[in-house]
């Protein structure tokens, strides 16, 4: 346990994070400040007490899953290379253990595919192709564990959108290395994403991503309705305002 600790803390500069006003709390009381601050678009608060609840018990599910989720997005809102890759590698970590112990839950299945997907965005060409099938098999057990996770077909819509977009070379690797990946159709992506969608209407990510795919599909007045829905929305995470600004560029650029 210590080890896996030491090593994720080195990762995302566990010093930097932590108050001397953070005392001994059990994991359940610093899950729910977590999700508290969660809950009021402040997950960069929220992240280091995930952190911090990983290393009161790394067994506990609830609490790796939602260190490599909000990892993955701190990562995400870096501009800073370095400090993007080491969110990342954490969220893998979280990610990893979470996998590991409960290979057969739906969230353990997602947060793994998350943290892959996030890493093959930033990877070189045989690496990115080399991580896709594997990000493709979690989407998928995770959605046939549980039908109704929202977040399990955002992934799988993400992986066609990904894969269709592939260049030259990459999908030159991808048939060198693999022979050829499972199709990726962008008429599956957006199916996937508006039911990601349906399972969860008040999650903007969702709506751009499935604005993307649909513009990309021909399917623009489709688009400009996910987009004008993102605009007429309510902020529920953190990044929705970034979210809702690229909305409003995208909405002026495709009507």
């Amino acid at each position: 346990m210590r080890r896996f600790i030491v090593a994720v803390f080195s990762i995302v500069f566990l010093n930097s994070f932590f108050s001397n006003q953070i005392n001994a709390q059990t994991q359940s009381e610093l899950i729910i400040q977590a999700k508290e601050l969660i809950r009021n678009k402040n997950e960069t608060a929220a992240y280091p007490l995930l952190v911090k609840a990983v290393s009161a018990g790394n067994t506990n599910l609830e609490a790796l899953s939602l260190a490599a989720f909000y990892a993955d997005k701190e990562g995400n809102r870096q501009t800073d290379d370095k400090k993007r890759n080491d969110f990342y590698q954490a969220s893998k970590i979280f990610a990893n253990r979470a996998y590991q112990l409960y290979p057969n839950n739906a969230e353990a299945n997602y947060v793994m595919g998350v943290a892959l997907g996030r890493i093959a965005l930033i990877s070189s060409s045989k690496e990115k192709v080399k991580l896709s099938k594997q990000i493709k098999e979690l989407g998928e057990k995770c959605v046939q564990l549980n039908p109704n996770h929202a977040g399990g077909f955002h992934l799988l819509g993400k992986w066609h959108y990904e894969v269709y977009n592939l260049n030259f070379i990459e999908k030159a690797a991808v048939n060198l290395l693999f022979g050829g990946l499972p199709a990726a159709n962008i008429n599956t992506s957006c199916i996937l994403l508006l039911k990601a969608i349906q399972l969860r209407p008040d999650y903007l990510l969702y709506k751009l991503d499935a604005a993307k795919s649909l513009h990309q599909a021909g399917k623009n007045e489709d688009a400009l309705k996910q987009l004008k829905n993102i605009m007429a929305a309510k902020p529920t995470t953190q990044d929705d305002f970034s979210i809702i600004e690229e909305a409003n560029k995208l909405l002026a650029k495709w009507s």
